[in-house]
């Protein structure tokens, strides 16, 4: 009985010992407890610690949701784990032993951001669901409520990993279903199929690897992970969609604004891992990635790579909330604070990364991309294969980056390294556009400027032109560029207002080749200006071309005003403006082009449909401009020089231009024309010289309207002015007219040099038709008609033949009219003709036509004629006509230079001839007997001729050298006298009649009344 006692003592012990075992050290880790009553408290009050341990709960699972029932809990540290029941494991599945060791089913894992039991619920936890869970923990004992650490374990079937947003409108949540998932200190992994969403973001794969944060559990730290999640890596990925937020799916360039919450979100796939990288908020892809953007087109944008990274940042509206928060708030730490994340910047890499954006027209190629959303900046890189595009713009560079502006419809900020191009089409009508294409070494940069436009920047061997239409080379290139806001329209269409260039600057176009140091061009849209639309800052902005000084230059890199003015003061007015849609005419391949050379070129364009056409041109320092193709090939081509060359309204039928030099030079078509100030004006058909100036042309006539054997070149220069206006040509002041200088030998001068000379006060050309300068090219070359010496002129005209002087002749008077036409030729005014040549042949050698006879002596024939009232005569019909001879001299000379003087004291000489009349007509006529020509001298009106041994009187005087006769006629009231004599110191014989005839060769003279006497020794 005693031992039966024993036993039940012993066994009651231990029962007890287990019970007190079991509500000492289980009961506290599955079930409420007992708290310590503090003073002032119903000591008989029992805590409901089932209650809080729901409540708090309740803020992470449903109302119905078995963790809220009957449940089992187990805390550790950061991890509190629930279940409806657990078995302690001691072996494996193989029956080999293994500790610490936990079934439980069903399970839910929720993983802490912090320690702090007080702060668990100002940070949602990661929330693992299953329907089994075997936990292996490094110390598990259930007898005194000893758990470990978690160091692995499995979920099998259908798992749940969750995590709640942060606050109310975070989109930072965690929704990722999949099934058998292992978990590892740190870690967890499922080879499972995976769906995932986080925020807006969402993807579906096999294979996750998510890492745990564990940083708060170390002092001192705080958590870099979101909600507990460290990284996230899927490494089969069937896609992944991000969401949107902060405008990655905005369109480059303008678009229709829309809610960031309906931005359709970007679908990624790959061939490789997806990593979502928590702590640093970068999303990457490897392997084929392709990013498709869904839009309102049929085709949707991609972007192509082997490696495309997404950063995300945090959206700033969750930290002003906080900032804005009562100051008695309690503090959060960096985790607490995250709300919203938005994508910061894109990044692509590939061999090449492809970008296709139908719905923006973009399209680029590089080895990386780097899209800042927040900047609003693209940047590509790679090699000289890299390309950013837009519509029909194409830009190539090692390097580009563009940011855009803060109003998507304006143009942003661009840089592109070099050496690189950049390509596209101008007009309307991109088929049929011209294409422009622009080439740079060192750098591409557009900026904008304090005033209200954009400066492109091209530096180091720049080129820049339009396929068929020319190009412009330079060490650098600026543009100011200017938006034009369209009606109806949210484009903005981009409009060039000026460009610089210097360095060597080189021109090439179908009709103009230039080279220069500087080049300086304004734009002009009058159908544009007249709207007065230009996004501008002023309204004094709206004209292009602006008043200021005469040349003010758009130097780099700001400037903002310029006016080619050539200081005139009536302008004409410009040509209508040309409707915007107007067409361009069809281009004809050039007729004529020109080479330009010049220090400075400065140029106004203004365009007139679809076509930019010159309208003011300046170039200045060391100037020319040659022709270099002619519709007339065998003649002189057009060459300019000058100082300054200014020309205005070039593309209208009222072109202004002017040529300044020291002096300034006009050649081409045979002649040259040099002068200080040239200018043409075709508004008033007019060519203006003010000042010196000297023209070179070939002429086929001598002085007298003779026909030339060979052309010369005949050089006029002038003091006053140039005029050329309608048919004429006006020379004022001082006009000096010179033939080609002739060489021969004379006398004991040996080899000299002469040339014809004219000299006038006033000379006119008139032409036989106006010059007409708006028809240039399609009008015939006018011929002179008539040219007009005034003022008084002086001509000399020697002839020389074979290296031989044949003759001199010379004419001075107060006004002189030759008319190339009809042959007619007038002097007005008192004056002096003479003529000394070769032999002593009388007056018929002087009116031959044709090389002169070889002289029968060494003497020159020498003749003046001095007359009051002027000279008529007619070259074509070989006849000119003296009036008021007073006197006439006739005679041999010894020498070039010498003369005979009229009414000498020492008498007339053995061989001269003296004659005085009214009118002297001299006249060649064809001879009868023969080709040469006939010569009659007819002196009439009181004609007096007198020789050394004879003199004769009469109203009238004929001689003819074909009948080598002598005729005198008189009046009806007085008779015709001729007196002679043998020799000096004899009596004279006289002779007095009607009419008397005398043949000096045959030493007789016969008188109207018939009878005839015979004359001895009568002088010859």
């Amino acid at each position: 009985m005693l031992n039966k006692l024993k036993r039940i003592a012993i066994s009651l012990a231990v029962v007890v010992g287990a019970y007190v075992l079991y509500a000492v050290a289980v009961v506290p880790w599955i079930e409420p407890h007992l708290g310590r009553v503090g003073p002032g408290v119903d000591p008989w009050a029992t805590p409901d610690i089932v209650g809080q341990q729901k409540a708090f709960l309740a803020n992470f699972f449903p109302q119905e949701s078995w963790q809220l029932g009957t449940t089992k809990v187990l805390e550790s540290k950061r991890m509190m784990l629930l279940m409806r029941d657990f078995k302690e494991l001691g072996v494996d599945d193989k029956g080999n032993k293994q500790p610490n060791r936990l079934k439980l089913e069903p399970v839910t894992i929720l993983v802490f951001a912090t320690d702090d039991r007080q702060e668990r619920l100002d940070e949602p936890p990661l929330i693992l669901e299953g329907e089994e869970a075997i936990l292996n923990f490094s110390e598990l004992n259930l007898s005194f409520g000893k758990i470990g650490d978690l160091n692995g374990g499995t979920l099998a079937g259908d798992v749940t990993i969750r995590r709640a947003p942060s606050t109310p409108t975070a989109r930072n949540g965690i929704d990722i279903k999949t099934r058998d998932v292992e978990m590892h200190p740190g870690w967890i992994e499922t080879k499972a199929p995976i769906q995932f969403r986080y925020g807006g973001s969402s993807g579906s794969g096999r294979h996750l690897i998510a890492k745990l944060d564990e940083s708060s559990s170390k002092p001192g730290k705080t958590p870099s992970a979101i909600g507990g999640l460290q990284s996230l890596q899927l490494n089969h990925v069937d896609r992944v969609l991000i969401a949107t937020q902060g405008g990655l799916n905005d369109p480059i360039g303008p678009s229709q604004p829309r809610r960031q919450e309906d931005s359709a979100p970007l679908e990624i796939t790959c061939n490789g891992p997806f990593l979502f990288d928590a702590a640093h908020k970068i999303a990457s892809f490897r392997e084929r990635v392709v990013v498709t953007r869904p839009t309102e087109a049929t085709t949707p944008d991609q972007l192509r790579g082997d490696l495309i990274e997404v950063y995300f940042t945090e959206d700033e509206a969750p930290k002003v909330a906080q900032a804005n928060a009562p100051t008695n708030a309690p503090s959060s730490d960096e985790s607490k604070s995250m709300g919203k994340l938005k994508v910061q910047r894109l990044v692509a890499v590939g061999a090449p990364a492809t970008l296709n954006a139908p719905s923006a027209g973009a399209r680029a190629t590089a080895k990386q991309f780097i899209y800042d959303v927040l900047r609003r900046r693209i940047e590509a890189s790679g090699d000289q294969n890299t390309e950013l595009a837009k519509d029909q713009w194409v830009v190539r560079s090692p390097n580009v980056q563009y940011e855009m502006a803060e109003n998507s419809r304006d143009l942003g900020r661009l840089w592109a390294a070099g050496p690189g191009t950049f390509t596209g089409q101008l007009g309307k009508n991109q088929r049929s556009g011209d294409v422009i294409r622009v080439g740079w070494r060192d750098q591409l940069r557009v900026e904008p400027n304090d005033a209200g436009e954009h400066v492109m920047t091209l530096a180091g061997d720049v080129s820049a032109g339009v396929d068929g239409r020319g190009q412009i080379q330079a060490d650098n290139l600026y543009i100011w560029i200017r938006s034009l806001s369209i009606p109806g329209k949210r484009d903005k269409q981009l409009l060039a207002d000026r460009m610089h260039a210097n360095g060597k600057v080189d021109i090439r176009s179908p009709q103009l080749n230039g080279q220069t140091k500087e080049l300086k061009a304004w734009f002009q849209y009058p159908e544009l200006n007249a709207a007065k639309n230009l996004d501008q800052p002023s309204e004094q902005a709206v004209s292009l071309v602006r008043p200021g000084a005469n040349v003010v230059s758009p130097s780099p890199p700001s400037g903002s005003g310029m006016n080619v003015s050539l200081n005139r003061g009536q302008q004409p007015q410009m040509l209508p403006p040309i409707a915007f849609n107007g067409q361009a005419a069809e281009s004809d391949e050039p007729k004529t082009k020109f080479d330009m050379h010049g220090d400075l070129i400065q140029l106004v364009f203004m365009r007139m449909g679809e076509r930019m056409l010159v309208e003011n041109a300046t170039i200045s320092g060391q100037v020319e401009v040659k022709e270099t193709l002619s519709t007339e090939p065998n003649k002189p081509p057009l060459v300019v020089t000058g100082d300054v060359i200014q020309i205005e309204h070039a593309s209208s039928p009222n072109a202004y231009a002017h040529v300044v030099g020291a002096p300034g030079m006009i050649s081409g078509r045979g002649i040259q024309l040099f002068s200080n100030h040239l200018q043409m004006d075709q508004a008033q058909n007019r060519v203006f010289s003010q000042g010196p100036g000297e023209l070179m042309l070939p002429m086929d006539r001598d002085f007298e309207g003779r026909k030339l054997a060979l052309p010369e070149i005949y050089t006029v220069t002038w003091q006053g002015s140039l005029e050329v206006i309608g048919d004429r040509i006006i020379f004022d002041r001082n006009i000096a007219v010179r033939g080609r200088p002739m060489q021969f030998q004379k006398g004991q001068l040996g080899l000299v040099t002469e040339q014809r000379q004219l000299n006038a006060g006033r000379m006119e050309v008139v032409l036989d038709q106006p010059i007409d300068f708006r028809q240039l090219g399609n009008s015939r070359n006018p011929s002179v008609r008539r040219i007009e010496c005034k003022q008084g002129f002086n001509a000399y005209n020697p002839t020389v033949e074979l290296g031989k002087l044949i003759s001199i002749d010379e004419m001075r008077a107060d006004n002189l009219s030759i008319d190339q036409i009809n042959g007619d030729i007038v002097v007005s005014g008192a004056g002096a003709a003479r003529s000394t040549r070769i032999g002593f042949q009388g007056f018929d050698a002087a009116m031959q036509k044709g090389p002169s006879p070889a002289p029968a002596s060494g003497q020159l024939t020498f003749v003046e004629v001095n007359f009051r009232q002027g000279v008529m005569g007619n070259i074509h019909r070989r006849q000119i006509s003296f009036r008021d001879v007073h006197p006439a001299i006739y005679g041999p000379v010894a020498n070039w230079g010498d003369s005979i003087a009229p009414n000498s004291l020492q008498g007339l000489r053995e061989n001269d001839v003296e004659l005085a009349c009214e009118e002297l007509t001299i006249a060649q006529l064809p001879s009868p007997s023969g080709p040469s020509q006939a010569v009659e001298l007819i002196a009439s009106g009181n004609a007096n001729i007198r020789g050394r041994l004879y003199s004769a009187t009469g109203e009238r005087f004929t001689y003819s050298n074909e009948k080598q006769m002598i005729v005198l006629h008189g009046s009806g009231r007085s008779v015709a006298q001729l007196s002679y004599q043998q020799q000096l110191g004899v009596p004279r014989q006289t002779a007095a009649a009607g009419t008397i005839h005398f043949w000096p060769k045959e030493h007789r003279f016969e008188a109207s009344n018939g009878r005839s006497i015979e004359v001895s020794n009568l002088p010859k």
